[in-house]
């Protein structure tokens, strides 16, 4: 982090449970792409030995598009099943993590 955006960025977590969080501080749009990137680089890293790419925080809205980094299309697919089961006209936290209706 700091060879790439020196001091633009906090790390801070939760040390015992091993959650470290990566917060880029952008001033530019590129700053921000640049950050954006990194955080699929990191989902991938924390996804490949069977970690989560949202941890105790969840995905929602922000980083929705990490979602199939951790899980295979059949198991979004899955959620989808049960969302359109438990809630059929998709009121309940629309667009939050599994966009729209399906």
């Amino acid at each position: 982090m700091e060879e790439s955006l020196p001091d633009r960025y906090v790390i801070f977590g939760h040390i015992g449970d091993a959650h470290v969080h990566v917060n880029v501080l952008s001033r530019t749009q590129a700053a921000f792409d640049f950050g954006e990137e990194l955080m699929i680089e990191f989902a991938r890293k924390a996804a490949e030995p069977g970690g989560t790419v949202g941890a105790e925080h969840g995905l929602s809205k922000r980083k929705a598009y990490l979602l199939p980094i951790q899980y295979a299309p059949e198991h979004i697919e899955a959620m989808k099943a049960v969302k359109r089961r438990l809630d059929p006209r998709w009121l309940l936290g629309r667009d939050t993590l599994l966009g729209a209706a399906c």
